[in-house]
């Protein structure tokens, strides 16, 4: 079965490797007009592993947190 993409691993050139599920909102955040997406996951887990993986191929600082964790703390913040 060929699920939808629901995580954007992102690449803004010289400054970082991101996941967003939002790929407008986050262009807008950092005031781009579009975000340079260079994968695509179904899975919040294997979304933030691509995201490490292409942090260190980039030469990128490593995200200390996982793009999942992250997501469920800001998760529970917003349900409060």
């Amino acid at each position: 079965m060929n699920r939808k993409p629901k995580y954007f691993i992102y690449h803004i050139e010289g400054k970082k490797i991101g996941v967003t599920d939002n790929p407008a909102r986050r262009a807008k955040q950092y005031g781009l007009e579009e975000l340079k997406i260079i994968d695509t996951e179904t899975s919040a887990k294997r979304a933030g592993e691509k995201e490490i993986e292409y942090q260190k191929f980039y030469g990128y600082p490593v995200d200390r947190k996982a793009y999942h964790k992250v997501k469920r703390m800001t998760n529970k913040r917003r349900k409060k």
